[in-house]
């Protein structure tokens, strides 16, 4: 199974909950599309191109680069329309709204996905699991697009936040290696993990900007690792903090969905590994309900999920006051309720023989999901087999 074996196999659509756009207003609303770009980098190409302040740009979600995505953004105080076109980027200007965007904008997402290198067999199985996702929907994890700031190593920076360990959660965001890092990122981000605590010689290999300012910093305060997270751009905190609230979310579903499993004796569990932890799909139905993401503030819960969620915590070593991070304050935890299960709309599937790979077959799918459900997500579940 190949998905994204290029960008036009895997193509994503905001659906827009239109609010009232008029001819003047204080935000400027765009549809753009991009390929091969993520949403935050082209936010910062744009800005930088343009002159408009990166802050002064609201979106609602954050689109893979492997895809080519039509998303809605708005930029504040805009008065002169934005041009754009090029080969993998687009702003096609709609008018003006009186507020930023946000998730609340947007009722879902259109997708449309091909799935290449399947063979006669696989397509045979996949009808059956397609039958029952339309039926019974399929569980609602967030998936490993949503742990890219993850260090399988370190662990989680939000974690160590938590827990106040400002020193190791600095380190994590220093010397943290990435998918995308170039080779020379690679060996300097490995010299600062060998030599963390010898300011000087980490000061000297540094390159990036936030690399000199914490480096040099530390050189003169031993200590002043909370100021540097202070430092941290808020767009860029927000994305490691949103990891580990997806994580601890994602154990509280494993362990309702096992709960329901264990009232059916016929009940059959199938596993697809995940970054930070199996994905397990029930082969029965579970029952859906809302679950609140962790903060120090949630919505009240049943017994049964304020069990699971007081047992996740006392693994990790943490209580629901320590959410309230009041020492940094750029970026938060805050609790939003998400199903346990979602339901496709319009789930279109067809087959045809595989024009890359010869002698195999191609799965295309289109379907609607909520905003905040991982597509990718579908494509386990029915290749869960």
């Amino acid at each position: 199974m190949k998905i994204k074996a290029r960008p036009e196999d895997f193509i994503v659509e905001e659906l827009l909950d239109t609010p009232v756009i008029r001819k003047r207003g204080e935000f400027a609303l765009y549809r753009m599309t991009k390929r091969r770009q993520n949403t935050l980098d082209v936010l910062r190409i744009i800005s930088k191109n343009t002159r408009v302040a990166f802050d002064d740009f609201s979106y609602c979600g954050r689109k893979d680069r492997h895809s080519i995505s039509t998303q809605y953004i708005a930029v504040k105080n805009n008065l002169i329309p934005l041009k754009i076109k090029e080969d993998d980027l687009s702003l096609e200007f709609l008018g003006f709204i009186s507020r930023p965007m946000g998730p609340d904008l947007i009722r879902g997402n259109h997708f449309n996905i091909t799935i290449r290198d399947l063979s006669t067999q696989d397509i045979e199985k996949t009808k059956a699991e397609l039958s029952l996702v339309n039926a019974l929907g399929f569980p609602n994890y967030f998936d490993d697009q949503r742990f890219g700031t993850y260090d399988p190593v370190q662990g989680f920076l939000a974690q160590k936040l938590l827990k106040k360990h400002f020193n190791g959660a600095l380190k994590i965001f220093l010397t943290r290696v990435t998918s995308e890092d170039k080779k020379k990122d690679r060996e300097r981000k490995a010299f600062f993990f060998k030599n963390w605590g010898d300011w000087q010689s980490c000061s000297k290999e540094a390159r990036l900007s936030f690399e000199k300012l914490a480096f040099d910093h530390l050189t003169r305060d031993l200590k002043g690792f909370l100021y540097l997270l202070r430092e941290i751009p808020r767009e860029e905190l927000s994305l490691f903090i949103s990891c580990y609230q997806a994580f601890l979310w994602n154990e509280v579903l494993r362990r309702w969905i096992k709960l329901q499993a264990s009232g059916s004796a016929s009940a059959r569990m199938n596993v697809y590994p995940g970054l930070t932890g199996d994905y397990l799909f029930p082969t029965g139905q579970i029952k859906n309900i809302p679950i609140p993401t962790p903060s120090s503030k949630m919505p009240a819960m049943g017994p049964d999920v304020e069990n699971i969620y007081q047992a996740v915590f006392k693994e990790n070593g943490l209580m629901r006051p320590m959410f309230n991070i009041t020492k940094i304050r750029q970026a938060y935890f805050k609790s939003s309720q998400r199903n346990t299960v979602v339901l496709p709309q319009e789930l279109i599937s067809g087959s045809d023989n595989d024009e890359m790979y010869s002698g195999k077959k191609k799965l295309t799918l289109k379907f609607i999901l909520p905003r905040g459900s991982f597509a990718t997500m579908l494509i386990k579940r029915i290749f869960d087999y």
